[in-house]
């Protein structure tokens, strides 16, 4: 049994009789356009073998990039985990495929016509608000197999001690190591120092969550995934380095060997690197961390990517601060609904048409202004109209946007207020 990496957490598990790729994410940029994978991609979709079965976890675009999806035979089947509202479920269908089987958790399925092959889906771990809403991940038995894929759904130490007392003898683990957000990078309240340390913090927390699931789970091989992304467009080469997760995968297998006493054997994997399962060792060749020549090189390379918006004006938009009030009207039927109401306050900066407008979070109020009030904890997003456009108007999701890189922030205090960040995904037309 082979497994071969793609990209990010796109790869392809090969058996005697099937093809099962995960997370179909190979040709086009992701994340409201801001990503494209690191390390790249050397193949498109339809340069690698016709999947047999396709598991997607959901419905974020670095894993199921829209023009690689198109790549993909719409008679294929496609497994994904059935949790209303499926988003994922709703966009598959507006794709044209035929075959989908949304699979309800942690119950034990087959399909027809592939033998030696059970699923169990499982959602994500924790008390990640948004994460629980559409999250997943995936136990295959193939063959004599027992895979695991968490993909970026870092799971909870509780949740692992479930997974190992049902599966105790898992021959292979995709465990994320990994994540995105645009904070520390696009934050101009803190320093380059202060990023740094956030950074380093964020990536020891990554590297603790991922050796405590390992030591539980106790698999064979274990391959870390997620934050396989580096960041697209007019940002300085600097932002990369304080964002990218896998500069060089050794780094984990360094902390793992110094933490833990259970010594599973970590297996960092890029792109076209293909590792036998049976015989426990890579049969291509061999990670080669970049060097920093080529990592400049190449931050720099993709700074001068051109972000295609949706969305393009010329001139500033006739009746936009009704569809501002129109969205707030929105949200705040969201916030009432889930009582999310904190004294806070959101500003938005229109920086092309030098225009700010303020919410205050506890009452149903947008207006526009000259000023911010700083008496109350405040967060201040500025991007150009067309940005804010494609977020109001569904073409982009917050959480996608802000994960891209594509807006700037400010707050003070520099405190991340989870009633805040949700409500601002429902902030829409």
């Amino acid at each position: 049994m082979r497994v071969i990496h793609r990209a990010n957490t796109c790869f392809s598990i090969f058996s005697d009789n099937y093809h099962i790729l995960f997370d179909p994410w190979l040709n086009g940029p992701a994340v409201a356009q801001g990503w494209t994978q690191f390390p790249p991609a050397t193949k498109k979709i339809e340069d690698i073998p016709k999947p047999d079965l396709v598991y997607i976890s959901h419905i974020h675009s670095d894993h199921c990039e829209s023009t690689t999806l198109d790549g993909i035979d719409k008679s294929t089947p496609i497994i994904l985990m059935d949790l209303p509202p499926n988003f994922l479920h709703k966009m598959l269908l507006g794709k044209g495929f035929k075959n989908i089987f949304p699979l309800s958790p942690r119950k034990i399925h087959k399909l027809d016509n592939f033998k030696n092959l059970s699923f169990e889906v499982f959602g994500a771990g924790g008390d990640h608000i948004m994460a629980n809403i559409i999250d997943s991940g995936l136990i295959l038995q193939i063959e004599d197999k027992l895979i695991i894929n968490f993909n970026d759904n870092h799971p909870t130490e509780s949740q692992c001690h479930e997974i190992k007392e049902k599966y105790p003898n898992i021959d292979l683990a995709f465990v994320p190591n990994g994540g995105g957000s645009g904070y520390p990078a696009m934050y101009s309240n803190l320093s380059i120092a202060e990023k740094k340390e956030i950074f380093k913090n964020v990536m020891d927390r990554f590297n603790e969550s991922f050796t405590k699931a390992v030591d539980i789970l106790e698999p064979v091989i274990t391959i870390p995934v997620a934050g396989g992304f580096a960041i697209r467009g007019d940002h300085p080469i600097e932002t990369n380095y304080l964002q990218v997760r896998h500069l060089d995968q050794t780094n984990i297998i360094n902390f793992y060997k110094e933490k833990s006493q259970k010594k599973s054997n970590i297996v960092p994997m890029q792109p076209d690197m293909e590792f036998c399962l049976d015989e426990q060792k890579i049969i291509s060749k061999p990670y080669t961390p970049w060097t920093k020549k080529e990592l400049d090189q190449f931050f720099e390379k993709i700074s001068k990517h051109e972000i295609k918006t949706n969305i393009t004006t010329t001139s500033k938009a006739p009746g936009f601060l009704k569809m501002l009030k129109t969205a707030r009207a929105n949200m705040w039927k969201a916030q009432e609904k889930y009582n999310f109401l904190p004294e806070y306050r959101v500003y938005l900066y229109e920086e092309n048409y030098d225009s700010l407008y303020e919410i205050e979070m506890h009452k149903d109020h947008l207006q526009e202004t000259d000023v911010i009030d700083k008496t109350l904890p405040y967060l201040k997003i500025s991007a150009n109209q067309d940005t804010f456009l494609e977020w109001i108007m569904g073409y982009e999701d917050f959480n996608m946007l802000d994960s891209g890189h594509r807006f700037k922030f400010f707050r003070e205090p520099n405190t991340y207020v989870v009633e805040v960040y949700f409500s601002l995904s429902l902030f829409r037309l």
